[in-house]
């Protein structure tokens, strides 16, 4: 299961991070998931919960946006997302179109932390 591998690179990405912000939690972890990137997103929520543990991003919410594939279409000349990832077609005019653009990506978008709460002292 490569999504622990992946789930640890996200805590040690976040947890620095966090400290580099002082904040001791990280409430969500925001994610750009692409349909061709290999991720099963309920694998990766289950290995993120097991990687976190002890570490500011234990208990963070993953939010996860799937991201489409697209492709530039070279008889078309624009950029467009594919109806399904295994038919690498244009949609508009049914030329084959090689040149991806976009749908790999396993990207950390934004982080949500949590600032401490302030103590009044009297």
């Amino acid at each position: 299961m490569h999504e622990l591998s992946i789930a640890r690179n996200i805590v040690e990405i976040v947890s620095q991070v966090a400290m580099e912000e002082k904040s001791p939690r990280v409430s969500v972890i925001h994610l750009q998931i692409g349909a061709l990137s290999c991720v099963v997103p309920s694998a990766l929520e289950f290995a993120f919960e097991v990687a976190s543990q002890g570490t500011p991003t234990e208990g963070a919410r993953l939010q996860m946006e799937c991201m489409p594939v697209v492709v530039h279409c070279d008889s078309c000349e624009t950029e467009v997302a594919l109806e399904s990832p295994q038919s690498f077609r244009c949609p508009r005019c049914a030329q084959p179109t090689p040149t991806l653009v976009s749908g790999r990506e396993l990207e950390i978008s934004r982080v949500e932390l949590e600032e401490e709460p302030i103590c009044a002292h009297g």
